[in-house]
């Protein structure tokens, strides 16, 4: 059986919630498959509009259509950094923090959503492996675990997801993964008024992306 990284010269998608998700969770991983040959694509399911960051730290009110405009030119540089395809934005409502605080109306809404919006780019695309969040969304956000959820339900095929503990752990170019979260940085690289995701404690919720592994489970 073929692990994730075993894949050569297939169709590999990765369904993630966010602009960011791509790179953080997966980045190094992605620059693996590419240079196996893979061809990638990326489908987003979350709004642009509620996304925190790139924030102007300069500026007293935030001009939000320029901070959207900056999300989509980092998600833009990154995918062009990983030589990506296709990508996909869903634009569906967003569930912002801990799945079990939204109410429940939400997260069916959400879920519908996404559902009515990712089945029909899933059968046109039909990929060889699906790369997206795990059962937990890694650290208990709600449009992760939709975004999962969704996935799971509707892909028969290969699927690995996001997972602190494993039991797959990818050895990346940790220096080529600090690059690519760099385009995630309002406006410039050289910004010295923003905190990069390489700059976050280890032992942050999101600690387990930020070294020199990437880990996966497989879905069956």
């Amino acid at each position: 059986m073929k692990t994730l990284i075993d894949y050569k010269f297939a169709n590999v998608l990765v369904v993630a919630a966010h602009m960011d998700d791509e790179a953080l969770f997966c980045g190094g991983t992605l620059r693996r498959l590419r240079d196996q040959g893979c061809e990638l694509s990326v489908v987003v399911t979350a709004s642009v509009t509620v996304t925190n960051q790139p924030r102007d730290p300069l500026e007293r009110i935030e001009n939000e259509s320029a901070r959207q405009q900056r999300r989509l030119i980092a998600f833009g540089r990154a995918c062009g950094m990983l030589d990506v395809q296709s990508t996909h934005l869903l634009e569906t409502h967003n569930c912002r923090g801990s799945y079990r605080e939204e109410p429940e109306s939400n997260r069916i809404l959400i879920e519908s959503e996404i559902t009515e919006r990712l089945e029909p780019l899933l059968k046109s695309l039909l990929p060889d492996v699906i790369v997206t969040h795990g059962r937990q969304g890694e650290y208990g956000h709600g449009q992760h675990i939709l975004t999962s959820r969704v996935v799971r339900r509707l892909w028969p095929g290969s699927l690995w997801g996001f997972s602190a503990d494993g039991p797959l752990f990818v050895e990346i170019d940790l220096s080529f993964k600090k690059r690519l979260l760099d385009c995630y940085r309002y406006g410039t690289t050289q910004d010295p008024y923003w905190t990069p995701y390489t700059d976050i404690p280890s032992e942050s919720s999101i600690g387990p992306w930020l070294g020199s592994t990437e880990p996966f489970r497989e879905y069956t």
